[in-house]
């Protein structure tokens, strides 16, 4: 069935991530090992509930601080929580502006307001965007939502919005527990495992559509 509807994730498709570098910038605040907090999962839950949309900013900072056992202040827990947010892919920010216009373009992402506000920033000062927000023609953002990836939940809702058959919607994600979910339901998929093909493998199953 033929493609109307593109819809990208964002970490590990438009921007590389590295998780290490949040629980590195943890262990300089904490002076524990970055392995010891990265294995203990003791934070996993505060995240889930954050980018589910459950508890603000300030719940999410205070958590953070009572997990880790320490008092600083906010500017210090955003950026060690901005860390893992590298650079965005400069392909994937061309092939978004070489669709746009012929093909109705979605974000669909797990996040949060901390690091969506950074994004935005970010693809500004690397020079690609006016802002991330700019590129599309609408988001679809977990904590807003109010559920995550690979839920049913959240696949139906961006169905529902964009008023369509599953089969003619394409979404791009790095994660294969992801682009199952979204296949169980009908809709067409790329499972993204090198960021430097993007382009062949999303304009491919567009001129096959």
């Amino acid at each position: 069935m033929k493609i109307k509807y593109i819809v990208f994730d964002l970490g590990g498709v438009l921007m590389d991530i590295d998780f290490n570098k949040t629980f590195e910038a943890y262990s300089k605040i904490t002076g524990n090992p970055k392995e010891t907090l990265r294995d203990s999962k003791l934070l996993l839950d505060v995240y889930l509930n954050y980018e589910s949309g459950t508890i603000t900013d300030e719940d999410f900072r205070n958590a953070i601080r009572k997990k880790l056992n320490v008092d600083v202040d906010d500017k210090t827990i955003d950026s060690a929580w901005n860390a893992l947010l590298l650079d965005f892919n400069s392909q994937a920010i061309s092939l978004l502006r070489s669709l746009k216009g012929k093909y109705p373009l979605y974000l669909l992402s797990n996040t949060n307001n901390i690091h969506f506000n950074h994004s935005n920033q970010k693809i500004a000062t690397q020079n690609l965007a006016e802002s991330l927000v700019s590129l599309f023609d609408g988001l679809f953002l977990s904590y807003r939502m109010g559920c995550r990836k690979p839920s049913e939940e959240i696949y139906q809702q961006v169905i529902k919005q964009l008023k369509c058959l599953p089969q003619e919607i394409l979404f791009i994600d790095d994660l294969e527990l992801n682009t199952k979910a979204a296949e169980e339901l009908g809709i067409q998929t790329i499972l993204l495992t090198d960021k430097n093909k993007i382009t062949e493998l999303v304009l491919n199953k567009l001129n096959y559509s």
